[in-house]
């Protein structure tokens, strides 16, 4: 750990005293910062192995056969879903094949919770087996009372997404051990996931070489026209997984597997799963943050893990603002924490991993940073060309996105910058603070509320805080404003405004017709 810590302060002397130095003491370079000359790296690396990883695999993923026998089960676990998604997310899983058994895990059981029962139970007619868990319950128990069916649907006393995940896994586990099958693997979904009913065959086969112990598939957003929130995610989400999620995969480093669609092997679960439900941090026990620690634990062991684009499932993700402020807030808190767990395995993973530990948790601080004192502080030409190449490097990612996918969408992450800067950076600063606080943050998907919490403090003092520095800095020059400087602050912010209309006129325009294709349907 100690050799770890001294790895990690060495690399952070590399990567990120330089450019603190050049903005500290203003050394000027002939054409770009320090920050930029790194940045420019890190990108064109990204994009090379981004790509070979999406178009030939990476090396971990070359040990194939041609017959697998390999099973998995599947876990899906939700607590008052929508009941629209909650419909939808059976359904597609009625479609797939290849899988052993089917856990469906209602995080509940109160009167409030017997819908999602119920809908299980239609969808599923006379294939489940329903059961409600006592606290006191064995494993071992439940385990006899279900083997004799494929699905299966159970209930228990509320206690999170982590408990509920426990019991699958264990279950599985056991399954295994005790009946000697061919399982191999789980796959855990959320309840409003909706997959391909090829998502199993594909992601499954990566576990031909045993030092897969995890993957993560491709995931898209469904109600991503539901407002600029929401579709300003879903481009967010090409880049998250085909980008950056792909280039971590081609050196088996994958972060994080995302919570709706992840698929996991038994024998590594197996080691961990105890360690994981019994997680604390800053003496109490974890409740958020569940998937990324359980990718810790898998890297932990040596094990890599590895991103499959052609696996492919949609979910949904919050419509308004303030709900995806709160849903980063909860990311953060997450990303922060398990920075503690994550520097225990740079030593037994790939350089580029510890690079993007420090990219992920101290670049955007140095950025955001340098932005605050240029508009306090700085002169109108240097806010000027900070702005412009926010937006150019925007750019360049958003044309690779084009390029590689051939989604004309992923143009408007050019204006993903918006996002960042006035919601996702204040939620990762509140995240920081409150990083002792375990609560959930969001509510639920059936009883979506505008409850206003003490945090939105954070967003509201940081936008404050841009609009004043923004309006102080004008004043400050106002008399002084040259016409290339006028042109160089003009462009981004004509460039936001044209956008954010942009977008708006696009997205009615795809509900529109959405709607007419669902009438004509109907």
């Amino acid at each position: 750990m100690v050799l770890n810590i001294l790895l990690l302060i060495v690399l952070i002397g590399v990567l990120v005293v330089p450019i603190v130095l050049q903005y500290v003491f203003n050394w000027d370079l002939l054409v770009l910062s320090v920050y930029g000359v790194y940045m420019l790296v890190y990108l064109i690396t990204e994009f090379i192995l981004a790509f070979m990883n999406n178009k030939f695999g990476n090396r971990y993923n070359k040990v194939i056969t041609v017959k697998n026998d390999m099973l998995s089960n599947l876990m899906v676990v939700g607590w008052r879903e929508n009941e629209q998604y909650f419909k939808l997310c059976l359904e597609s899983i009625k479609m797939i094949d290849k899988l052993n058994r089917i856990y469906i895990i209602v995080d509940g059981d109160e009167e409030e919770d017997e819908y999602m029962i119920q809908i299980a139970k239609s969808v599923f007619k006379d294939e489940y087996k329903y059961i409600k868990i006592e606290d006191t319950e064995d494993i071992v128990s439940i385990m006899g009372r279900i083997i004799d069916k494929r699905v299966i649907i159970i209930s228990k006393r509320h206690g999170g997404k982590r408990e509920a995940m426990y019991i699958g896994c264990k279950l599985s586990v056991l399954e295994r051990n005790m009946y000697n099958r061919e399982l191999g693997a789980i796959f855990c979904m959320d309840s409003d996931t909706i997959v391909k009913e090829d998502v199993i065959n594909k992601m499954i086969m990566n576990f031909n070489n045993d030092i897969v112990g995890g993957v993560v598939g491709n995931l898209s957003i469904h109600n991503k026209y539901d407002s600029l929130v929401s579709f300003m995610s879903k481009v967010r989400y090409w880049f998250a997984f085909n980008l950056e999620r792909a280039y971590q995969s081609f050196n088996g480093c994958v972060l994080c597997i995302s919570g709706p669609l992840g698929m996991y092997r038994l024998k590594s679960i197996e080691l961990i799963i105890d360690q994981w439900k019994d997680q604390k941090f800053l003496g109490k026990k974890c409740t958020y943050g569940d998937d990324r620690h359980l990718s810790n634990l898998i890297l932990s062991l040596k094990n890599k893990i590895i991103y499959n684009n052609n696996a492919y499932a949609e979910t949904e993700t919050p419509d308004g603002i303030y709900r995806f402020y709160k849903q980063q807030v909860r990311w953060n808190k997450s990303c922060f924490r398990e920075f503690f767990w994550s520097i225990s395995n740079i030593n037994k993973h790939n350089m580029l991993m510890s690079v993007d530990l420090i990219y992920m948790l101290v670049y955007p601080f140095i950025v955001m940073g340098y932005l605050v004192y240029l508009l306090w502080y700085g002169s109108i030409l240097e806010l000027g060309i900070y702005l412009n190449i926010v937006f150019i490097i925007g750019l360049i990612k958003a044309i690779y996105g084009l390029i590689v996918s051939g989604i004309y969408e992923n143009l408007f992450y050019v204006f993903y910058c918006i996002n960042y800067v006035s919601i996702v950076f204040p939620a990762r600063l509140w995240g920081l603070i409150s990083i002792g606080d375990i609560s959930w943050g969001t509510s639920t998907r059936k009883n979506i509320g505008d409850n206003i919490s003490f945090d939105i403090i954070m967003l509201v003092l940081w936008n404050i805080n841009l609009l004043c520095g923004f309006g102080y800095s004008l004043w400050r020059h106002i008399d002084n404003i040259k016409v290339v400087e006028w042109i160089l602050l003009g462009v981004p912010v004509s460039f936001i405004v044209i956008g954010l209309i942009l977008m708006k006129i696009y997205i009615s325009f795809r509900k529109k017709v959405l709607s007419n294709k669902d009438n004509k349907i109907d």
